[in-house]
C-alpha cells in the first residue's frame, strides 16, 4: 500500500494540459474574477463613512457588518472547495460573478445594519470561490512544477482589488453618492461573467472525468478528513490563519483608521489604505518567484522578518514624517505580509488536481475565519478601552503585529530546504 494513498492517485487524463493559449486565457479569467470580488470587498472601505453617516453606524456596528464577509466566506468555504473538485469550474464560475454583482446592488438599496450584513454575507460567500477557482485553474491548466508562481502572480491580484476597491469606490462615490457607487460595481458584473463564461469552457474545466475502472469518488466528507490529515495542510491552515488576519483585517479598514488618527485627512488616509495593497500586488508574484528559489519556508521567514518591525513602527512610534514615507512604511508591510500566498503551495504539495479545490478551501478557511475575527476585534478594544482615540487605535491595531509575530513561528515549522 503506498505511503500517501492521496498524492498517489491516478487521475485520468490529469497529465493532460490544454494548449498554452486555452491556459493563458482561463487563468487571465480566474484572476479578472479574483479581482473583481476584492474590489466589491474593498469598496466598503472608502464608502464606510457617509453610509455609516446615513444608516446611523457606529464603530461597533460598522465593524460588524464588515465582518460579515468574512463569516459568509468562512460558511461557504468548504462547500464551495467540494463543489469546485466535483462540478468543475466552467459553469459555476460565470454564476457566482453574476450573484456577486446582485449582492452589491441589493446593499446598495439597503436601509439599515440588517441590509448591509446580510448583502456583505451574501458577497462573501460568493467570493468562497475566488481562491479556489485560481488554484484549480492553475493547476489544471499548467505544470505542477510552476503551481507556487502562478499562485503568486494570482494572490497579487488580491492587493490590485483592494487598491481598486479603495480608489474606484472613492471616486464613483464623490460622482454618484455611496448607493450608486455600489450599484454601479454591482452591474459590472454582468460582463466579468460573459469574459469567464467564454475563457474557462467545459472541455478543460468542466467536471473532472473518471474512468471506468476508476474507484468510488469518496464522499465529501471523507475527502475533507483525508485532506486534513495531511501535515502539509495543517501547515499551510496554520500558516494562513496567522497572516490572513493582517492582511484582511488590517488592510480592510483599520490601518485607514490609524492613518486618520495620525493626522492624515480622509484623501491622505485612503491613499495610504490603497498603497497597502499596491505592496500586496509587487510582493505576491515576488514572493512566488523567490519561493520556487529558494523555498517557501525561506522566503515567508524572510518576508516577516522585514514586515513585523514596520508594523511594529506604523503603530506605534510617532512621527512628523511627509505622506510618501508613511506611505512607503505601509506598502512595504503589505509587500512582506503578501507572502502567505506561499501557503497555498505548501497546502498543495502532493495532492491530485481533483482534490487541489478542498484542500485550498481547508487552508482558505482558517485564514478568514482568522481574518472575520481580526476585523471584528479591534473595533471592540476601541470602543471599550477608554484611551483618548490615537492611544485606542494603536491598543486595537497591535492585535495584527501580533498575527505578523504569529505568521513568522508558524512558518518556522516548514520543513528545511522546502
Amino acid at each position: 500500500m503506498p505511503a500517501d494513498p492521496i498524492a498517489s492517485a491516478a487521475t485520468p487524463g490529469s497529465t493532460a494540459l490544454p494548449s498554452r493559449r486555452v491556459a493563458i486565457a482561463a487563468f487571465v479569467a480566474a484572476i479578472l474574477c479574483l479581482v473583481y470580488q476584492q474590489v466589491l470587498e474593498n469598496l466598503f472601505v472608502p464608502l464606510q463613512g457617509n453610509l455609516s453617516s446615513e444608516l446611523g453606524l457606529d464603530d461597533l456596528r460598522l465593524g460588524l457588518a464588515s465582518a460579515m464577509f468574512l463569516v459568509g466566506f468562512a460558511v461557504a468555504q468548504i462547500p464551495a472547495g467540494i463543489v469546485i473538485d466535483r462540478l468543475g469550474l466552467a459553469w459555476i464560475v460565470p454564476a457566482v460573478i453574476l450573484l456577486a454583482g446582485v449582492s452589491m446592488i441589493l446593499m446598495s438599496r439597503s436601509e439599515g445594519l440588517l441590509g448591509v450584513m446580510a448583502s456583505r454575507f451574501m458577497l462573501g460567500s460568493l467570493a468562497a470561490f475566488a481562491t479556489p477557482v485560481v488554484a484549480s485553474v492553475a493547476r489544471r491548466a499548467f505544470p505542477v512544477a510552476i503551481f507556487g508562481i502562478m499562485i503568486g502572480i494570482a494572490d497579487a491580484g488580491v492587493g490590485l482589488g483592494g487598491f481598486g476597491g479603495v480608489v474606484v469606490g472613492q471616486q464613483l462615490e464623490e460622482a454618484f453618492g455611496w448607493r450608486g457607487a455600489l450599484a454601479w460595481s454591482g452591474s459590472l458584473g454582468v460582463m466579468v461573467s460573459v469574459i469567464a463564461l467564454a475563457s474557462i469552457g467545459p472541455r478543460w474545466f468542466g467536471a473532472p472525468r473518471r474512468a471506468a475502472e476508476a474507484p468510488p469518488r469518496p464522499s465529501p466528507w471523507r475527502q475533507l478528513r483525508e485532506a486534513w490529515a495531511r501535515r502539509e495542510v495543517r501547515l499551510a491552515a496554520a500558516i494562513y490563519a496567522a497572516g490572513c488576519g493582517t492582511m484582511i483585517g488590517f488592510g480592510g479598514m483599520w490601518n485607514l483608521r490609524l492613518a486618520e488618527e495620525w493626522r492624515w485627512g480622509d484623501r491622505e488616509a485612503a491613499l495610504i489604505s490603497a498603497v497597502f495593497f499596491i505592496g500586496m500586488v509587487l510582493g505576491s508574484p515576488a514572493a512566488g518567484w523567490l519561493g520556487s528559489r529558494v523555498g517557501s519556508r525561506r522566503t515567508i521567514l524572510w518576508n516577516m522578518a522585514v514586515g513585523l518591525p514596520v508594523m511594529i513602527y506604523w503603530i506605534f512610534v510617532p512621527n512628523d514624517f511627509p505622506l510618501w514615507a508613511d506611505a512607503l512604511n505601509v506598502a512595504i508591510v503589505g509587500f512582506c505580509i503578501a507572502s502567505i500566498c506561499l501557503a497555498f503551495e505548501v497546502g498543495g504539495r502532493g495532492l491530485p488536481t481533483e482534490r487541489i479545490g478542498g484542500a485550498i478551501a481547508i487552508v482558505n478557511l482558517a485564514g478568514i475565519s482568522t481574518g472575520s475575527v481580526l476585523e471584528f476585534m479591534p473595533g471592540v478594544i476601541s470602543q471599550w478601552s477608554g484611551s483618548i482615540p490615537l492611544h485606542s487605535m494603536q491598543l486595537a491595531t497591535g492585535i495584527f503585529a501580533v498575527s505578523m509575530l504569529l505568521t513568522l513561528l508558524a512558518a518556522r515549522r516548514i520543513p528545511v530546504g522546502t
